[in-house]
């Protein structure tokens, strides 16, 4: 294990964070962190998510992976994002290296620092991460002192554009194997085995793990191909694949996050892998065969995660919901606290096919989100090339569905570009959408997202051209136009040349990583975000190193070695090319749970472990009403201190509500489509300020007891709850009861003359008039009944007059105060008594 040497976070970092946004994001501090001692375990690894922590915080392989290393007494894992720009620039500006969120470590101190690569678009921020972690970004550069830098994901099927960055991939599910991998690498390094000796032991011990070092890459027909240096080293590397689903692999205490996340709700896998066969699906070829879990092991999953996060919102995660075969008896079995608890049960992934009555009606009246549903295409036929088994009937039965149980809005999704698309089929996407608006008679909504199609690898049309950026822009505009004349449709479409680049990454060779590392050099990062994504940087990078683009995107022969051949994902070419003959034929080829459909896969080992099915019992859920009747208030009365201070007034609602849930109190909803707990603050105070007297108000069903004792069980550190009170339910809002605000404000050096000066000066005023946005003004003076200098502190007494005040950092400015570099605390709220 490397030397510990954690970074001093309230010296070094905390000072820089209220200049950043969202500084929620390299604090740590979540719900359900671990945080071991990193000098008592043996081995140290880094999980990095090459995007922003908001993404990557959503991503449940990142939560298995926390969840199974760290159950291991002998291991820890650490957890470090891509900073965003604001902050990387203090970062480099302060000399401060990349440091995971748990224990403020830089990233270079770790053993491994395993990347998770789910997207080719932020390979750039792999190399940015590195760097920002002082950790050479090429292999061959790094030494017996630097971590090992591994990867895996969904891009690593052809890990190849990459492959000169990383010490090894692994390849395939990772869940069983990783704790042993980084056992192994810390003790083939504890016996000096020597970095290059480390890596080819690991290579023959873990048929799924691919070290590019050990081998060459041959020209073939203008692409590079790996060959081994070594007659040892594998010809294939076999993407690991789990038998069975085990339990212990997911966190019924998942990280929660105290800001938002784009998955702000609690992700249950209910099933890995699909038996569709789509053909444009990479995914659905990769992860077959469909593995199950069982029914009763979810539903305690749940259960148990509820009572450890606080959420209300539940998704069940799959690549097709609604075929699991185990969905109405789960709902069954969730009955009790769906509807005690207040849950909201999500089917994402819903095939439309098998969208009937029972699903309809209990998605409407447990999620919140609209329906989506993924057509593809927009004529009969383009889906029978893609193997689509959707038709314009169940499309309708669904917006008659929706209709029925009141829904408002329909996302459709739909690609273009796909192999023997032509014009009629783009029109029929702009037809199909009036007829299901017509069929709604103007009641739905509908969102509709139009996507370049990237041709992957391991899939039928892996050898088929993308469409090139000019094309592809037309048919957009083509589809649009005709959609621009719905009325309640929004468009929403891609630009193509994000594609084109996704397409080359994903289909690309080694040749492409020196394109990657000078795009990098020359700024290139988050490029999957339109504000930062240059084009002219990556054609730059592209023509310096005599890359032509559109040979990557171009059409490949069958009988070609393709860069990706050097991984064995399980399923057979020749399926592949059967399946690709058969979607120039128009021939379906049908769900596999009906019938082998001979890709190779399943064996005397593996293959798919269904449940047996259950009988609809969807009847039960017609929602109960709360009773109305009982509510009781209480208001409490708290701290936020230490890493807390950085939660915004929003973020902090929401801690507050999953705190509250945590500690199985229970708060009482507001009725409608969209229930939201009945919870009311007092003024927000802003980060990173701090506070030893916040209050918050809230109604409960029923009567409480001992809460503040539960609550400080479920809080995130720095807040702490000190008292709770009873308050007649039809009182005046909290908000409207608070008459003032006493602060202490500490700035960094001693107050000067010139402000003592300001303050005099402000003090002996009988008005202060400061002007706000949109020409509006406030008298300062008015609202502020004191400032008194105590040693080197300031102390500041705000008046509130009909719920109206002005900001301290509107009075820290006219008297010449530096708000951000200095300690503030909000010391007491004023109370009107009932």
């Amino acid at each position: 294990m490397c030397k510990i040497e954690p970074i001093d976070f309230e010296n070094r970092i905390a000072s820089l964070l209220p200049q950043v946004e969202h500084p929620l994001r390299y604090t740590g501090n979540e719900f359900n962190v671990i945080n071991k001692n990193l000098e008592d375990v043996q081995a140290t690894i880094a999980l990095a998510f090459p995007d922003l922590y908001d993404v990557g915080m959503g991503y449940y392989g990142l939560q298995i992976l926390y969840n199974v290393i760290n159950k291991e007494d002998d291991l820890a894992a650490e957890r470090v994002f891509a900073p965003w720009p604001d902050f990387e620039e203090l970062l480099r500006q302060n000399k401060i290296p990349l440091y995971s969120l748990e224990n403020k470590v830089p990233l270079n101190q770790f053993d491994l620092v395993g990347f998770s690569l789910t997207y080719e678009l932020s390979y750039t921020n792999v190399l940015n991460m590195l760097d920002l972690a002082d950790i050479p970004v090429w292999q061959k550069e790094r030494s017996g002192d630097d971590p090992f830098v591994i990867a895996g994901g969904g891009t690593v099927f052809n890990p190849e554009p990459m492959a000169p960055f990383f010490d090894f991939y692994l390849v395939g599910d990772s869940e069983n194997i990783i704790s042993s991998v980084v056992r192994d690498v810390v003790y083939f390094k504890e016996q000096k085995t020597g970095r290059q000796n480390i890596l080819k032991e690991l290579s023959k011990k873990y048929s799924c793990l691919y070290v590019p070092s050990l081998y060459n890459s041959e020209e073939i027909e203008g692409f590079s191909i790996p060959v081994p240096k070594y007659s040892k080293a594998s010809k294939k590397i076999k993407a690991n694949k789990v038998t069975e689903l085990n339990n212990d692999s997911y966190p019924v205490k998942p990280l929660i996050p105290l800001g938002k996340s784009t998955q702000d709700r609690m992700v249950i896998e209910i099933m890995r892998g699909c038996t569709q066969g789509c053909r444009f699906c990479q995914a659905g070829m990769n992860y077959r065969p469909v593995r199950e879990r069982e029914v009763k092991n979810i539903d305690n999953q749940i259960r148990e995660t509820l009572k450890h996060t606080g959420y209300s919102d539940v998704s069940l995660l799959s690549l097709s919901t609604s075929d699991y075969n185990g969905l109405e008896a789960l709902a069954d079995s969730l009955h009790d606290i769906i509807e005690r608890d207040s849950i909201s049960l999500s089917l994402p992934s819903l095939r439309l096919d098998s969208f009937g009555d029972n699903i309809a009606q209990f998605a409407s009246k447990h999620s919140k989100s609209g329906l989506t549903f993924a057509p593809e295409a927009g004529s009969k036929r383009l889906r029978k090339v893609i193997n689509k088994s959707i038709t314009e009937e169940d499309l309708l039965k669904a917006v008659d569905l929706a209709v029925k149980y009141n829904w408002r809005t329909i996302k459709l999704y739909f690609m273009l570009g796909l192999p023997t698309e032509n014009d009629q089929d783009l029109d029929a996407i702009a037809k199909l959408v009036k007829k299901l608006k017509d069929r709604s008679q103007n009641q739905l909504n509908f969102n509709v997202s139009l996507s370049p199609y990237v041709p992957k690898p391991f899939t039928p049309f892996q050898w088929e051209e993308q469409v090139d950026p000019e094309e592809m822009q037309r048919r957009l505009d083509r589809v649009k136009d005709g959609l621009r004349k719905l009325s309640r449709v929004k468009v929403m479409g891609r630009d193509p040349r994000y594609s084109q680049l996704e397409a080359i990454m994903s289909r690309g060779d080694r040749k492409l990583a020196p394109v990657i590392y000078q795009a990098w050099q020359r700024g290139a990062k988050f490029d999957s975000w339109r504000k930062f994504y240059s084009f002219d940087v990556w054609d730059q990078a592209f023509d310096d190193h005599g890359i032509n683009s559109a040979k990557y995107i171009g059409s490949r022969s069958t009988e070609s070695q393709l860069p990706w051949n050097i991984i064995d994902n399980g399923v057979r070419c020749e399926y592949l090319l059967q399946e690709r003959e058969k979607a120039y034929s128009g021939e379906f080829t049908q769900d596999c749970r009906k019938g082998c459909t001979n890709c190779g896969l399943c064996g005397k080992d593996l293959g798919m472990d269904l449940i047996k099915e259950k009988t609809e019992i969807w009847e039960k859920f017609e929602k109960e009403d709360q009773n109305q009747q009982t509510a009781y208030r209480y208001r409490f009365n708290f701290t936020k201190t230490g890493l807390a201070r950085f939660i915004s007034h929003q973020d902090m609602m929401d801690v507050l509500h999953r705190s509250l849930r945590r500690a199985e109190l229970f708060p009482k909803y507001s009725q409608g489509y969209n229930r939201k707990p009945i919870i009311s603050a007092s003024f927000p105070i802003p980060y990173p300020y701090f506070s030893v007297d916040e209050y918050i108000d809230v109604t409960f069903p029923e009567e409480q007891s001992n809460m503040v004792e539960k609550l400080n069980q479920k809080t995130p550190s720095g807040m702490n709850f000190k008292r709770v009170e009873k308050v007649p339910r039809k009182a005046p809002s909290l908000f409207s009861q608070v008459k003032g605000l006493k602060y202490k404000v500490t700035p960094v050096e001693s107050i000067s003359k010139t402000s003592r000066q300001k303050i005099q000066e402000f003090l002996e005023s009988e008005s202060w008039i400061i002007e706000r946005k949109k020409n509006k003004t406030i008298d300062a003076r008015k609202f502020t009944g004191g400032i008194a200098i105590q040693n080197k502190d300031l102390i500041v007494e705000l008046i509130v007059i009909n719920q109206k005040k002005i900001k301290l950092r509107e009075l820290l400015k006219i008297i010449e105060i530096p708000e951000k570099s200095s300690r503030i605390v909000r010391q007491k709220t004023h109370i009107r008594p009932d």
